[in-house]
């Protein structure tokens, strides 16, 4: 995990990020994790105009280090600007799958099964979990054997996956470059490979697709419909691109996710865009770790205030059972009892987002339109900071932490460094600050 945040108004930004990186090793079938504080998340994208990118949630895609990408987008770019920001983020995707230096699409043959396995992981997970909490289903497999038990298993498990369809992966819009990519080419080309990565989820209780069609051709649709929709609960890379383009005054960013190639397909889709403008005067965006800078901006842990609301449901039960009890008409005790709970819930949740609205959000964001570009940076930083003591101070996982890169871009002063690791001394590498701005 990782934290990132950028802070705008109209002065410029700034960018800050941790350092932390988990690497996770798996050998016969045991895993181990370890956290790494070395890890280089935020960077210039041009030399020479005033755009940085930030990465989070993985250090690589299709097992090539963003870094190496972003350094060798970095060369290729050399002087040339754009107009906008997005047409930064535009020019990226499209140096990443035209570039021969890293064939993606050549890749995608060998990495794709890996991607495959995830998603049917996932959703096997859920489908062992769902029949497992159901005795009657239990209980009736446990009168089974052979084929009959095989049969049942395979009857459920596409239950449990048509269940799994609807609730994940069919709300999400399209991903705009799987427009009009039908499910019979992918079926065609990726069955194989689908049935395969079944085989490694399920493992020797192997469940043998060719004699169950319909299954086959559920775990067919789940994956196409994961692969080619704007859902990246799996695995993927968030990107932020944040600067200024030449036609714009005030800074503004866009964030993406992505993921993978498929079918010589860049999978992506934006994530967030935020224009400072004069209705837009200031705006904290933090990504991936965001529970404690939520709180800070908003004045709540998310969780608590899920928490308040599932009390307030359970509250208002109770009453409404209390009411009915103390009157004697059957009709009224009747009509008590099917008040809809859900409308007091409503407007308790809204009264909530508006005292946020009024007593936190509306404040800081205030101040934040107004704060110094330095001051940008000292609040980004310690939000990060923030994030990472609430990380130490808790018994989860440190997965937050190490040195802090802060970054702050301005229209006049272009990509200013505050702070900055190294991994080499400068007083004994000047020569890389020397040639840092050749062209050759």
């Amino acid at each position: 995990m990782t934290a990132v945040v950028a802070i705008m108004n109209k002065t410029g930004l700034a960018l800050a990020a941790d350092s932390a990186v988990t690497v996770t090793n798996g050998v016969g079938g045991y895993s181990s994790s370890k956290i790494y504080n070395t890890a280089n998340k935020l960077f210039m994208l041009s030399k020479y105009h005033p755009i940085g990118i930030m990465v989070y949630s993985s250090a690589d895609f299709m097992q090539v280090p963003w870094e190496l990408i972003i350094k060798l987008y970095r060369k290729h770019i050399g002087d040339e600007s754009f107009k906008a920001v997005s047409d930064y983020r535009d020019d990226f995707l499209r140096f990443m799958v035209n570039s021969s230096h890293f064939s993606f699409i050549e890749k995608e043959s060998s990495y794709l099964p890996s991607i495959m396995n995830s998603i049917l992981s996932f959703v096997t997970s859920i489908v062992n979990e769902n029949l497992s909490r159901d005795i009657e289903v239990r209980n009736e497999l446990d009168l089974l054997e052979g084929k009959d038990l095989t049969k049942k298993h395979a009857e459920l498990i596409t239950e449990e996956i048509k269940k799994i369809k609807d609730n994940f992966f069919s709300n999400p819009e399209k991903i705009k470059e799987f427009e009009g990519y039908e499910f019979q080419e992918f079926s065609t080309k990726y069955q194989q490979d689908i049935c395969k990565a079944f085989k490694n989820c399920v493992g020797e209780s192997f469940i043998d697709l060719d004699a169950f069609p319909e299954l086959k051709e559920e775990l067919l649709q789940i994956t196409f419909e994961y692969l080619t929709r704007n859902n990246f609960i799996v695995r993927s890379t968030g990107i932020v691109f944040a600067g200024f383009g030449d036609s714009e005054i005030y800074p503004s960013l866009c964030s993406i996710d992505i993921d993978c190639v498929l079918d010589g397909k860049l999978r992506y889709a934006d994530n967030q865009v935020t224009q400072i403008c004069e209705e837009n005067r200031g705006a904290i965006i933090p990504f991936a770790q965001k529970d404690v800078m939520h709180m800070f901006i908003e004045g709540i842990d998310p969780n608590i205030e899920q928490v308040f609301e599932d009390a307030f449901v359970k509250v208002m039960k109770r009453y409404n059972l209390m009411l009915a009890n103390a009157v004697e008409d059957n009709k009224t005790k009747e009509d008590i009892l099917n008040i809809d709970i859900d409308i007091l819930k409503d407007i308790f949740r809204q009264d909530i987002i508006d005292a946020k609205q009024r007593w936190q959000i509306i404040p800081t964001i205030n101040t934040v339109e107004i704060l110094s570009k330095e001051d940008l940076a000292e609040m980004a930083e310690s939000l990060i900071y923030l994030t990472f003591l609430k990380k130490r101070t808790s018994s989860n996982e440190e997965n937050v932490g190490g040195p802090i890169d802060v970054a702050i871009i301005s229209k006049g002063d272009g990509f200013i460094w505050k702070n900055r690791k190294h991994y080499f001394e400068k007083d004994l590498n000047q020569h890389f600050f020397s040639n840092y701005y050749n062209k050759e």
